[in-house]
Formats: structure tokens, sequence, C-alpha cells
């Protein structure tokens, strides 16, 4: 094998108020090596846990005792076993998972795809520092890219005064406010929920545009939805789950009222159906939705769980 030299980024935040002494280190990171110090040629993105923080995750309320008890029978067999290091992978899930499989060696499954995420367990490491990250690293560089990795660097290393004002504004000021119970059940239903009404705002859309092929009539609506489902994926890009949520449930208001109101218009029952019922009509829709979303312990958890992640 080669000797190279290697450059690493470590995604989140706390990692780095651990390193600082701002925090408790992290039993749990994200990693990815890179091959140049402009960190542009990729060579791997790993997932590192530490088995204190395997412990946590399978006695605490992230894992789902049905939907997850493979995973979590995995994890206690890696705790229980007399190896220090162990891998789990996430292999493609559909078709459009398969761009994403790692480029580097790694075992296939049955259907002989590479994985597309990859989790290192490790019980050497009691928590992540600096110097655990690069042992990791090497490790990670013989069983994966069959190289020797010599040298680690991490360029966006970031200084004390930059950490410790991240803690200040980001991290800090979310200490002494009540804890909000991140349950993993509730995560993932809240997530359900949304992902619920994108498929029924779909289902009513391609309803909307069969009409339109049906009739031989193309209605200025669906152009003008254009901006809004725009808007959509930029939210859902930028991660900002709770507006992406206020604007898909507002689009659906209104395709769910115009369609009642065109349901009634064909039967007879509303005649000349006026735009501005179907506006009166979305908002009702919307702010009713909006309220019994509020009540629910499931979005809202999701919600709250997703922003922060974001200050991670």
């Amino acid at each position: 094998m080669i000797s190279i030299k290697v450059y690493v980024h470590v995604r989140h935040w706390t990692f780095w108020y651990g390193v600082y002494g701002l925090d408790d280190k992290s039993w749990n990171d994200e990693i990815t090596i890179y091959a140049d110090p402009e960190m542009n040629q990729l060579l791997g993105y790993y997932d590192l846990m530490t088995g204190q923080g395997l412990n946590q995750l399978i006695n605490g309320d992230d894992l789902d005792p049905v939907d997850d008890a493979d995973y979590i029978k995995e994890i206690r067999s890696f705790l229980d076993g007399d190896s220090d290091i162990a891998y789990s992978y996430i292999y493609p899930r559909d078709k459009s998972d398969l761009v994403h499989q790692v480029n580097h060696f790694a075992p296939v499954n049955d259907n002989g795809h590479k994985p597309i995420y990859i989790r290192m367990w490790s019980k050497q490491a009691a928590a992540w520092d600096i110097e655990e990250i690069k042992k990791a690293t090497k490790v990670l560089g013989h069983e994966f890219l069959h190289e020797e990795i010599d040298e680690i660097e991490i360029p966006d290393q970031p200084t004390y005064e930059e950490t410790k004002r991240s803690y200040d504004e980001d991290f800090a000021p979310y200490m002494n406010m009540e804890p909000v119970p991140f349950n993993g059940v509730l995560v993932k239903r809240g997530k359900r929920m949304l992902q619920t009404m994108i498929f029924v705002y779909l289902i009513i859309e391609m309803f909307g545009a069969g009409q339109d092929l049906f009739t031989g009539e193309l209605h200025l609506k669906h152009w003008g939805n254009v901006p809004f489902l725009i808007s959509l994926i930029l939210c859902r890009i930028a991660y900002s789950y709770r507006w992406a949520a206020y604007l898909l449930m507002l689009l659906l208001a209104v395709d769910l009222s115009g369609l009642t109101g065109y349901l009634l218009e064909q039967a007879g029952i509303l005649n000349g159906l006026h735009a501005s019922w179907i506006i009166a009509g979305a908002l009702i829709v919307a702010i009713a939705a909006g309220m019994r979303l509020r009540s629910s312990d499931s979005f809202r958890t999701f919600m709250n769980f997703q922003r922060f992640r974001r200050l991670q």
C-alpha cells in the first residue's frame, strides 16, 4: 500500500465544543475524507460512534423497538462481542439511491450494490477528539480506501474564538430551556405526517393535470403553482422544514378547496363558483390543518428536532 496524506472535515460544531472544553466530548460524529487541502476530491464519508454512544442509543428513545429491531440486535451483538471495531451499512433502498453508492471498496449486498452510508462503531474511543478522529481515519483508510494514511490535516479547524462565538450564539442559549423530548418514535411519526401531506398534494396535482389533458385545457393555476413548488424545494434544501411544511399546507389547502368546489359544481350544488370562495375555503382548511398539526406531539417533535439539527 502507498502512504498518503489526507484532509478531514468534521461535520458538527458539537465536536469542537468538546475539543475546546466548552461541553462534553461527543460520542457521535461524521467525517469526510479528502485527497486535497481544498477539499474537492472526495475519498469517503463516514459516521463514527463510540461504544458509550451505542449504549445510549439503544437505551434511549431514538430507536423504535419494532421498526429498528434488527438494527438494535446488530448493535447489541457488537457491544457483547470481542471486536473493538465494526461497521454497519445502509444499502440502496430504491433506484434513486443507486447513484449514492460509495465510490471506494465496500462490501456489496445480495443485489451487488455497495452501501450508500457507512457507520464505524468503535470501543477503542470513549469519546471523539482530534487524536481519536485521526486514529479512526487511519483505520478507515486501511479498510475501505486500501491506503496507508501517514499524515492527516484538518484544514477548516475553527479557532477557539470562532468556536466560542458559535457556542454562545447557537448552543448555550438553548441549554437553559425546557428540554424537548426528541422521542425517536414521535420524530418518525411526524416525518411520516409530512410525507403523507406531500403524497396527497402530488395526487391532487396529478388529478388536476389529468383533468386538463382529458378536457384539452391548461389551467393557469397549474403554472401559478410552479413558483410555490420551487420555494418548497428551496425550503427543503435549506433544511427549513418548518416553512416548507407551512407552504405545503397552504398549497394542499388550496388544492383541497379547489377540488371540493369543482366536485360540488359538477354535482350542481354550486354554480358559477367564484375564486373568492376557493380562497376563503383554502384559508379555513389551512387554519384548521395548522391547529391540528400544532396540537400533534409527533409533528411538533419532528419540527423541533429538525430545528435542533441545524445547530449542529
